[in-house]
């Protein structure tokens, strides 16, 4: 067996130099990519567009329409108090970001609901009925008496935009329910 050793160079850093000159930065103030603003900026973005609070959605919302322009062509959607709970919801396939504010369920830990989303697709050319059944005092659903029924509600189905996993669900009232999901 032969045996191999290994010699390593070791520079001697004169302690006159500076430590810039001793690391060779070459100086970020002389890069033509560099901005200094740059992190200011982009911290800005992050907590106008990222961090908003459901009230502060409302207040630019509120500010828009007082304005006569708010950019949707349309009727502002609903709005939805998310207190503390607010989670980030990611494809399970892919691990693309769905949604940054939701609300997780009460009673099911693995659902969510959410209004502003991203990377999504709704899927229109289908939907999904749901008979709702009225409940009695017992907490049982009643089937077999056709007067208790509510009338059904529509939900379509919502696929991430890159990878076409179904994610969820949207309801008739512009509210998306998250079920197959990371979060």
């Amino acid at each position: 067996m032969s045996r191999i050793s290994w010699e390593f160079e070791r520079q001697e850093i004169d302690e006159s130099d500076s430590e810039a000159e001793a690391l060779d930065l070459g100086g970020a103030e002389n890069d033509e990519l560099y901005d200094p603003d740059a992190d200011n900026n982009e911290e800005t973005w992050v907590r106008e567009n990222l961090l908003q609070t459901e009230k502060d959605r409302r207040n630019g919302q509120e500010q828009k329409n007082e304005d006569g322009e708010d950019g949707t062509g349309g009727t502002p959607k609903p709005s939805m108090d998310l207190g503390d709970r607010e989670f980030q919801l990611c494809c399970p396939c892919c691990f693309t970001l769905l949604c940054l504010q939701c609300q997780q369920h009460v009673k099911y830990k693995s659902q969510f609901r959410a209004i502003f989303v991203m990377n999504c697709t709704v899927k229109k050319s289908g939907s999904l009925r749901v008979r709702v059944h009225a409940e009695e005092s017992g907490g049982k659903t009643t089937s077999n008496h056709p007067g208790t029924q509510k009338p059904t509600e529509k939900y379509y189905p919502v696929a991430c935009n890159t990878c076409g996993t179904d994610v969820g669900v949207l309801d008739q009232d512009e509210v998306y329910h998250f079920c197959n999901v990371m979060y």
